[in-house]
């Protein structure tokens, strides 16, 4: 990589709880010699999965 250079992970979008809406995640990076650089990510809740609907029966195969 580039002197000075560095990785950041991150996560824009995922499961959210109720009531939390959309945003924006800013980065920015102010270098000794430079220009300051801003990053605008856009953060996207999610709706939780629905849970799966439970089929009729025991879970013997229908037996009994």
């Amino acid at each position: 990589g580039s002197p000075g250079a560095f990785l950041i992970e991150l996560q824009t979008g995922g499961v959210a709880e109720e009531g939390n809406t959309d945003g924006n995640l800013d980065i920015t990076v102010n270098p000794k010699d430079g220009t300051p650089y801003t990053k605008s990510f856009n953060c996207v809740p999610e709706p939780p999965p629905e849970e799966p609907e439970e089929e009729g029966g025991d879970g013997l195969g229908g037996v009994g």
